[in-house]
């Protein structure tokens, strides 16, 4: 009987829970040891806050040189060209619009997203682009972009519509660009200007006949 007394004695000091508070312990130490950050990786993720910051203050200082003077057409086609292998320039013309209707640049790359053609902009003559962005006054457009004969070209002048302040598609006062070959925007401004000068010439050749009253 004294036997089995101190074998159950035994039995009842064992820790029954031991195995799994070593499993417990173990993964602890894992979790700690994974979440501790190696020394390599501490050096990579300063390298990686720096790239950003760097990134930020180049960006803001190109937005400073950019804002601080005033650029044509063409130089802004220069720089959708080095950016986009299609249409550089009808991009430039539409960012030069929304530039100077108060549009803001605070990222350098806002400048892509003013330059966004829709759907359709890019197959539409270009005398409606131009009537749908018009430019300023002392701004050309150089139709075709490349050289000519060995020799760079010339921009060319944008003719505004024959039909002057009665135009069709008058924006801020200014006539639409003439169609290549044409006189006027559109066939539509072409025949309501022809109406109004057949009616002008019959109105003058009216008063002309007119017989002045006896005095």
């Amino acid at each position: 009987m004294e036997r089995i007394e101190v074998v159950n004695a035994e039995t009842e000091n064992v820790d029954k829970l031991a195995p799994f508070r070593e499993v417990a312990a173990a993964e602890q130490a894992d979790k700690a040891d994974r979440s501790r950050m190696s020394d390599a990786a501490k050096a990579k993720l300063r390298l990686l806050n720096e790239h950003d910051r760097a990134n930020v203050e180049a960006d803001a200082r190109l937005v400073v040189e950019f804002t601080s003077h005033e650029w044509t057409v063409e130089q802004l086609t220069d720089l959708f060209a080095k950016a986009f292998s299609s249409f550089p320039r009808r991009r430039a013309i539409k960012a030069a619009y929304r530039i100077e209707h108060g549009a803001r640049i605070y990222h350098i790359h806002d400048l892509i997203i003013l330059g966004e053609l829709l759907p359709g902009e890019n197959d539409i003559p270009m005398n409606r682009f131009l009537a749908k962005y018009p430019l300023p006054e002392n701004e050309t457009v150089t139709p075709v972009a490349g050289v000519t004969g060995g020799r760079p070209q010339k921009p060319a002048k944008v003719r505004p519509c024959q039909s002057g302040a009665k135009c069709m598609w008058l924006k801020r006062g200014k006539p639409a660009p003439a169609r290549k070959g044409s006189l006027y925007c559109t066939p539509n401004c072409q025949k309501s200007d022809s109406a109004r000068r057949g009616r002008e010439k019959r109105t003058t050749a009216s008063t002309a006949m007119e017989v002045p009253a006896a005095a």
